[in-house]
């Protein structure tokens, strides 16, 4: 999902080539934990013990640490930035508790470093804003991995895979970006969407909204004759909702997503694509994803040439 104001989420119940880089989704069952926290407090050892070595300094011992690995253990929490109301990934559950499969992960990954979590609502167009004010330590949130985020944010290998669709009414249905022409749109403030929608269909009306559940709302009210979203998102939103017609194929390119993290943090991006690694090859993720979506992942984690 690539960005003001929240409005009330969807309710949690509804809503071959050469392959490159990172390891497929696999169903094999390991414990990660146990490696992972190992790896954290070796990491950290190593950083108290330089902190040590330089203590004679008062400039340096006195100066906060920028390394967030080790602001993380020493503190013992751990900050996740998410896009809470984006079902199924982030949703408060009826007794005002974030829950989903991004939360899943996080906690996940907070076992791993043996710290406790806290989910960090952030709106979409607050996800890169949020890391460089020091308010989260990362961010899930579906991110998109692009070259223009990157000039400010780094990111994780990938750790899901999303098409795009659009959603309308089943009684008005809209199968491709060129049917966009002419009609009002409902897109996601900070996505790239409305740079697809302008390309692919100019003389389309495009609305802005600041969460996802509010395009699935626009539609379903009328506000909009169609929104484009992450597949993921929008396809289990009409799984719970019959009057809408979701496209079956992407309509574009697929999107990789990652954790995003401040720049200039070479421990921690080291030790969260360890932490991606190990949920992927121990089939923990692809569990994750078929307990939230009730599919097995759709696409391969692997770009292909």
């Amino acid at each position: 999902m690539s960005e003001n104001q929240t409005s009330a989420p969807i309710d949690a119940n509804i809503g071959q080539g050469v392959e490159i880089a990172n390891p497929k989704w696999t169903k094999k069952e390991e414990k990660m934990t146990g490696s992972l926290l190992k790896a954290a407090q070796v990491a950290f050892a190593s950083a108290v013990l330089c902190v040590a070595a330089v203590s004679s300094s008062p400039a340096l011992s006195q100066e906060p640490s920028s390394d967030i690995l080790k602001q993380v253990l020493g503190h013992g929490t751990l900050r996740v930035g998410e896009c809470m109301g984006l079902a199924p990934f982030a949703v408060y559950n009826a007794n005002n508790e974030p829950e989903g499969y991004d939360i899943d992960i996080a906690n996940e990954l907070g076992a791993g470093l043996g710290v406790k979590v806290e989910i960090v609502n952030v709106d979409p167009a607050a996800r890169i804003p949020s890391l460089e004010t020091g308010k989260v330590d990362v961010v899930f949130c579906d991110t998109t991995r692009t070259l223009d985020r990157v000039k400010r944010v780094s990111f994780t290998d990938t750790y899901d895979v999303t098409g795009t669709v659009i959603m309308s009414a089943k009684d008005a249905p809209v199968n491709s970006l060129a049917e966009l022409n002419g009609k009002s749109v409902a897109i996601v403030k900070g996505t790239p969407y409305s740079d697809v929608v302008k390309k692919a269909a100019p003389t389309a009306q495009i609305i802005s909204f600041n969460s996802p559940a509010d395009i699935v709302t626009a539609v379903k009210q009328g506000q909009a004759a169609a929104a484009i979203e992450n597949s993921a998102f929008l396809n289990y939103a009409a799984k719970l909702d019959p009057s809408f017609h979701v496209t079956s194929d992407s309509v574009i390119e697929l999107y990789y997503n990652s954790f995003a993290i401040p720049q200039g943090q070479p421990n921690w991006l080291a030790f969260l694509n360890e932490f991606i690694f190990e949920l992927n090859t121990s089939g923990k993720n692809a569990q994750l994803y078929k307990k939230w979506f009730g599919v097995e992942p759709p696409f391969p984690l692997n770009p292909k040439f």
